[in-house]
């Protein structure tokens, strides 16, 4: 079986390039027999270096089989590798391949040297394989790299050779000034990956920022007032600051945790009954039996009544879409010419049959022209 990524274009003047992707008939052939619906290529970007190999600095990207081309920002100036492979879906790969542990990913792709991928493959779900057996957790798993089995092994796995790419410091876009990083970035977790991003974020930043900020501090109010209500001990007026602290934090006015005033924490000399007796003039238990004598029960039961067949009827078709979709023919039965390898497989959007060019690839081209990524 032959998974292979193409490089259509090794100009890497704008920080990225576009990558193709196909597979020889075998490939194909198993993902048919397997019947896997909506295959994924992985592409692990990775900079190669004679020191030790530090996976925190690899860039990962996870795409549809389907979009036949990809266009990969890169990182970090110097030699860098791409490397791909096909895992069954979105879904799977997703959990496998992108969450991270304090900046580290949690499953490897690569070796230590991170000169190769790792060699224990089949204990890790996600990597597509064409020998039952090596699912199992044997000792043919782990292997010599000089040994034959290793090579047989390379064999039986949907992985591409690595493409490797000089980056010139050059390409990346240069930093905005640290206090305006400071305010466009004041939502994100992250820095921005490109400049694109980067406006993006000032757009939002200068119009719909302050607004924003606005509602946050309603938002904060309406926890204290049902820290209020329930008269809560984890109230505490100074997270109603937007700026000093996260959304997240302001939640911990809501720490039931710490218990309200109207129960008495338990002592040895404490009673059960006096311990409770302030419950009743709790405000939200006043409130509640307030609406129950006010509203007539009826309307209330009516109401939750229709939502739940609403709810029902939602559910009904969702399943009937998916089951649907399941029964549908794989995409790629009808479009081996655009996938298999050879001389007639496109490499280029403007090779793609006008199908195929969907609007999601035209915007990406587009952006990988005018966007320029910035270095970490």
């Amino acid at each position: 079986m032959k998974f292979e990524l193409h490089v259509t274009d090794a100009d890497v003047s704008n920080g990225n390039i576009s990558i193709s992707w196909c597979l020889d008939k075998a490939g194909l052939d198993l993902l048919k027999d397997k019947d896997i619906k909506n295959p994924v290529v992985v592409l692990c970007i990775a900079p190669a270096s004679d020191n030790a190999y530090d996976s925190k600095k690899e860039a990962r990207r996870i795409v549809p089989l389907k979009d036949l081309i990809a266009y990969v920002d890169f990182r970090r100036a110097g030699k860098n590798n791409i490397w791909g492979f096909i895992c069954e879906d979105m879904k799977l790969a997703k959990n496998k391949f992108l969450k991270k542990d304090d900046g580290d990913f949690y499953s490897d792709i690569l070796n230590k040297e991170g000169d190769d991928y790792r060699s224990d493959r089949c204990r890790l779900s996600g990597f597509i394989t064409g020998n039952k057996y090596l699912y199992n957790e044997t000792a043919y798993c782990i292997v010599n790299k000089e040994s034959d089995d290793y090579e047989k092994l390379k064999a039986q796995y949907l992985t591409s050779e690595p493409i490797s790419v000089d980056v010139p410091k050059e390409c990346f876009a240069p930093e905005p000034s640290e206090l305006e990083k400071t305010w466009v970035n004041h939502f994100f977790s992250t820095k921005a990956i490109d400049q694109c991003n980067f406006r993006r974020r000032r757009i939002f930043a200068y119009s719909v920022q302050p607004f924003i900020i606005i509602v946050d501090v309603i938002i904060r109010l309406i926890l204290v007032c049902i820290s209020i209500l329930f008269g809560l001990r984890s109230l505490d007026l100074k997270l109603l600051h937007p700026l000093r602290y996260d959304m997240a934090t302001a939640f911990e006015v809501l720490n039931f945790n710490k218990g309200t005033i109207f129960i008495k924490k338990p002592t040895k000399l404490s009673h059960a009954f006096t311990d409770f007796i302030a419950l009743p003039f709790m405000p939200v238990i006043i409130i509640i039996f307030y609406f129950l004598f006010r509203v007539q029960l009826i309307k209330a039961l009516s109401f939750i009544v229709i939502l739940f067949l609403i709810c029902c009827c939602i559910i009904y078709v969702y399943d009937n879409v998916k089951e649907r979709e399941q029964l549908a023919a794989p995409w790629y039965t009808e479009a081996e010419d655009i996938v298999v390898c050879g001389e007639m497989k496109p490499h280029k959007l403007s090779d793609l049959p006008a199908k195929y060019k969907t609007i999601k690839l035209r915007f990406q081209d587009l952006k990988a022209k005018i966007c320029r990524p910035f270095s970490v």
